[in-house]
C-alpha cells in the first residue's frame, strides 16, 4: 500500500517504498517530496539534516542526495561507497625494518602547503610508500639515519595518504650522515601509518634500509650541585637529548613531564653555570630550558614580556644574551646559547636536540664489595659545576669527609672504569689523589698517593706523565674517562672529581699505607721537614697533618699520637 510522502521531516525513504511515479528527462531526477522532477543540479545543500535541499528537494540517502548522507544517519538506505583508497601500492614493514630502493620509481609526492620539509621545495621525488601497523601507543621514529645511499625525505600519514592525513615530514636531521634523517612521530595502538619515503631531486636514487622503532630519551650527561657548592640543597641537573635526536620545544616539554620532570628553571648566576654547563654535553642540536612566553599572560608583550618558567617558579633572574630576546619570527620559546640564553621557534629549523632537568639528588656512590675482591670502600665521582683546581680538589675530598681516589691495583682501576668513571660525565680532567714531590725529578720521580699509600701500580697515558705544562709544573695526576692517568698544572681548572670514602679509618702519619704508624712514617716526615711548596703555593704535601703549610712540630706530634711501633 501506498504512502504519502510530505515537504517535511525526514521524507528520504518514500521513493523506495513507493517506487517511481513516473520518468524525468535527462538532466532531471524525481523529487520524492512533491512526485516532479527537478534539475540534479539543485540535488545536495551539503547536510544531511531532513532539511529540504534547493528547490524544495529532499532527497538525503539517495545516491543522488548530493553525498550529504550516510547509511547511520538514515537507517534503510543503501550504504554509502567505501572512500577511495589513496595510497598507492605500499609494502608492510615487518619486525620494525624494510629494505628499499627507489631507482625504478617514478612517483612524485607533494605536500606543498601542508607540511613544511624544513628545505628546498616540499615535493617527494621517486617516492615509496610503506605501511606500518602500530601496536601499542606511544613515540615512535622513523629513520633513514645514515642507513641510506642517496638524500632521502620522509612524510607520515595516518589511515590514509592524502594531504589532509598527514601528520609530519622532515628533510634532513643533525647527525645524520647523506642528508638522512629520523622523524618522531607519535602513534595510536591499532591504526595504520604510510610513510612515504622520496628523494630530495629526481636524479637521487639508491637504496637503504627504513625502520620505524619506539623512541626514547637518552640521558647525556649528570651534574650535581650540592650544598657544599652553594646549593640550597643536593640537586641533579640532567641533560637527555630527545627521543629520537631532534623535536619541537612542546616535544620536549612533552616528554620531559611525561617522564615526571620539568624542564630546568634557574634562578642565580651560579645556578646557570651549572646548567649550561650540564647542557655543554649535548651532541647535536639546541638545548631547551623551561623558559617560555605566555601570550595569555596580562604582562606579555614582545619581546620581554610573559616570560615563565614551565615549572611555577618566579621568573626573577635572567641571562640574556646581548640583544635577545628579539622575537624575530615568533620566538616564544627559550634555549641555551653560548654563555647566555636565546629566544626560539617552537619548530626551529636549527632543531631542538635536547633539554635540562633537575630533582633533588646527591651524587651516586658505588661501594666496591670485599666480596668481589674489593676493598670495602665507596667511590663518588662527579662533574664540578663550579670551578675548581686540584689543589682545591684535594681539599674540598676531604671537607666531604673522604679523599681523592688512590688506584693501587689494575683491579681497582677496572672497577673504575666499569663503574665510578660513566657517572662523572666528562672524558678528561678528571682530579685523583696523585701529587709529585716537590723537587722531584721529572717527569716520572716523586709521584705519591695522598694518603700516603706507595705507588705500586700506574696506568699513565702513552707518552705521559711529560711535565708539558708552562713552566713545566704540571704536578697533579687526573684519569681519562677510558681509565688511562694524566699530569696536569695545578693552576688547571679540574672538570670532575673521584672520592673514595674509607671503610676502615686512615691512620695519621701511616705515609706507607701498612696500616701502622712507626719508624719507617716517621723517617719520611723528618726527611721531609719545612714548607711544603717551593713558593708557588699550589702544592700540597702529604706529611703536612695538621694542613697549615708546613711539615712542623705540629705534624710530629699527630704522627706519634697515632704511634702503634
Amino acid at each position: 500500500m501506498p504512502i504519502a510522502c510530505t515537504t517535511t521531516g525526514l521524507a528520504c525513504l518514500c521513493l523506495a517504498l513507493n517506487g517511481p511515479t513516473g520518468t524525468c528527462p535527462v538532466g532531471e531526477v524525481e523529487d520524492c517530496a512533491d512526485s516532479d522532477c527537478i534539475e540534479e543540479l539543485f540535488i545536495g545543500d551539503g547536510f544531511c539534516d531532513g532539511v529540504d535541499q534547493l528547490d524544495g528537494a529532499n532527497l538525503c540517502c539517495y545516491d543522488n542526495d548530493g553525498g550529504d548522507c550516510t547509511d547511520k544517519e538514515c537507517p534503510g538506505a543503501p550504504p554509502p561507497p567505501p572512500p577511495p583508497d589513496d595510497c598507492p601500492e605500499s609494502q608492510t614493514i615487518v619486525d620494525g625494518a624494510v629494505a628499499f630502493d627507489n631507482t625504478s620509481s617514478t612517483l612524485t609526492v607533494d605536500i606543498t602547503g601542508t607540511c613544511d620539509l624544513g628545505f628546498g621545495n616540499d615535493v617527494l621525488y621517486r617516492a615509496l610508500w610503506f605501511k606500518w601497523s602500530c601496536p601499542e601507543s606511544g613515540s615512535y621514529v622513523a629513520s633513514t639515519c645514515s642507513q641510506a645511499t642517496f638524500d632521502t625525505r620522509l612524510a607520515i600519514f595516518v589511515d590514509n595518504c592524502t594531504n589532509a592525513d598527514l601528520v609530519d615530514c622532515l628533510d634532513d636531521s643533525p647527525g645524520c650522515d647523506g642528508f638522512t634523517q629520523q622523524l618522531t612521530f607519535l602513534a595510536e595502538a591499532g591504526r595504520d601509518y604510510y610513510i612515504c619515503l622520496g628523494a630530495y631531486a629526481n636524479f637521487f636514487i639508491g637504496s637503504g634500509t627504513l625502520t620505524v622503532q619506539p623512541s626514547t630519551r637518552t640521558l647525556q650527561k649528570v651534574v650535581p650541585w650540592t650544598t657544599d657548592l652553594g646549593a640550597e640543597e643536593d640537586t641533579l641537573y640532567e641533560l637527555w637529548e630527545v627521543a629520537g635526536g631532534s623535536a619541537t620545544w612542546e616535544e620536549c616539554r612533552a616528554e620531559a613531564e611525561a617522564a615526571g620532570d620539568q624542564m630546568v628553571s634557574i634562578s642565580s648566576a651560579v645556578e646557570d653555570a651549572v646548567v649550561r654547563f650540564a647542557g655543554s654535553g649535548l651532541g647535536s642540536g639546541i638545548c631547551a630550558i623551561g623558559l617560555y612566553q605566555d601570550r595569555a599572560d596580562p604582562e606579555y608583550a614582545e619581546p620581554s614580556g610573559g616570560w615563565k618558567w614551565t615549572d611555577g617558579t618566579p621568573l626573577t633572574y635572567t641571562n640574556w644574551n646581548p640583544g635577545e630576546p628579539n622575537d624575530s619570527g615568533g620566538e616564544d620559546y627559550g634555549q641555551l646559547s653560548g654563555n647566555g640564553w636565546n629566544d626560539n621557534r617552537n619548530d626551529t629549523p636549527e632543531q631542538w636536540g635536547g633539554y635540562v632537568v633537575k630533582r633533588p639528588g646527591s651524587p651516586t656512590r658505588y661501594l666496591w664489595p670485599v666480596s668481589e675482591g674489593g676493598n670495602g670502600n665507596e667511590y663518588e665521582g662527579f662533574a664540578l659545576p663550579v670551578p675548581m683546581t686540584s689543589p682545591e680538589a684535594i681539599l674540598y675530598a676531604e671537607e666531604r669527609g673522604g679523599h681523592l681516589v688512590t688506584i693501587t691495583s689494575a683491579a681497582e682501576g677496572v672497577m673504575l672504569r666499569n663503574n665510578v668513571l660513566p657517572n662523572v660525565y666528562v672524558d678528561s680532567g678528571i682530579a685523583i689523589g696523585l701529587v709529585q714531590q716537590p723537587g722531584s725529578v721529572e717527569p716520572d720521580g716523586g709521584w705519591q698517593w695522598v694518603t700516603g699509600e706507595p705507588l705500586v701500580y700506574t696506568n699513565w697515558e702513552v707518552n705521559e706523565p711529560n711535565n708539558a705544562g708552562n713552566p713545566g709544573s704540571e704536578d697533579y695526576g687526573q684519569i681519562y674517562g677510558d681509565g688511562s692517568w694524566n699530569d696536569a698544572s695545578g693552576e688547571a681548572l679540574v672538570n670532575g672529581i673521584i672520592i673514595e670514602y674509607e671503610s676502615q679509618p686512615i691512620l695519621p702519619g701511616d705515609f706507607n699505607g701498612d696500616n701502622a704508624v712507626n719508624g719507617a712514617d716517621l723517617t719520611q716526615l723528618l726527611a721531609n721537614w719545612g714548607p711544603c711548596d717551593e713558593g708557588d703555593g699550589t702544592v700540597v704535601c702529604i706529611y703536612d697533618i695538621d694542613g697549615n703549610g708546613a711539615v712542623a712540630g705540629g705534624d710530629l706530634a699527630l704522627l706519634l699520637s697515632a704511634w702503634t711501633g
